[in-house]
């Protein structure tokens, strides 16, 4: 059992490894900087309460099929 959880840490680190890399490739160095950041400050202000999300909007209701719209088999 020891060895499993030892695997699963080293390809845990080596992943968040080659992710830093990639992000840094694609993005920069100062972005993911600024990502580490605002990830950090996130995790650390975990007692505040989550901001407000917006009410979902309500859905238009389905309008039936007209005639045109039926396929040539149903006729």
């Amino acid at each position: 059992m020891y060895f499993s959880r030892l695997y699963l840490g080293q390809t845990l680190v080596q992943a968040l490894h080659l992710a830093q890399h990639e992000y840094i490739n694609a993005y920069g160095t100062n972005s993911w900087r600024e990502t580490i950041r605002t990830s950090h400050e996130q995790s650390a202000n975990h007692t505040s309460p989550d901001p407000e999300s917006p009410e979902p909007e309500a859905a238009a209701p389905p309008t039936p099929a007209t005639p045109s719209d039926a396929s040539p088999a149903s006729a």
